[in-house]
């Protein structure tokens, strides 16, 4: 792992709705002058993506906030996080995945918590 940055152990890293991402191969496609376009990888290892929920209390959620803006430079950055047991276990270097150029989706935000979707691809 390259970064020291790890997840705030302060609040929970349980993974909700867990859902794999088909691994992304780099191609690089040069065009020729007569024929079919040459394709070639970018590199020989697949990029692995994965998406889940983070399920918050309020104050949880105020710490993740904080550490997104101070620590990752508002999602960044990559960072290390706990991986869950069902997965194989021990701790994986990933970052966010922008979507619409967004770190994270709030899908729920009421007063007993708030639910975060987000998209993240291994380093």
């Amino acid at each position: 792992m390259a970064t020291t940055i790890n997840f705030p152990s302060s609040i929970n890293s349980k993974v909700w709705n867990y859902v794999p991402g088909a691994p992304k191969f780099s191609i690089v496609q040069d065009e020729s002058d007569t024929g079919l376009a040459k394709r070639r990888l970018r590199s020989t290892v697949a990029i692995k993506r994965h998406a889940w929920d983070f399920i918050f209390t309020r104050a949880e959620y105020e710490i993740f906030q904080i550490w997104i803006w101070t620590n990752l430079v508002g999602g960044t950055l990559s960072f290390n996080i706990p991986w869950p047991e069902t997965l194989g276990g021990g701790t994986k270097e990933i970052r966010f995945m922008l979507v619409d150029g967004e770190a994270y989706k709030i899908v729920r935000f009421d007063k007993d918590g708030v639910r975060l979707s987000v998209h993240m691809e291994e380093i």
